[in-house]
């Protein structure tokens, strides 16, 4: 569900991040690691729960999926996949 909330920095500045997906999420899942220490706690959680549920699966057996619904009924493969792909999440 989409928030107002905005980024506070980088390219897409003033920008809801709920506004990349489909556009850029390379640059949501670089905010959900490497951008993260840039966010306050409620940008943060945004992120986690709202704009990554909507984001594509990039890699796997899921790709092109929308990573919430695998949440639901497959979290055990989303732990493996951060764990074990570094490239999962860029």
């Amino acid at each position: 569900m989409k928030r107002d909330i905005k980024l506070r920095f980088g390219k897409y500045k003033n920008t809801d991040p709920y506004d990349l997906i489909g556009v850029d999420e390379k640059y949501i899942f670089w905010l959900l690691t490497e951008g993260k220490k840039y966010l306050n706690g409620e940008t943060w959680y945004y992120l986690c729960t709202d704009v990554a549920n909507e984001c594509l699966m990039p890699v796997g057996k899921f790709k092109g999926e929308k990573i919430g619904d695998v949440r639901k009924e497959h979290r055990n493969y989303l732990d493996w996949m951060a764990k074990n792909t570094p490239l999962f999440w860029v």
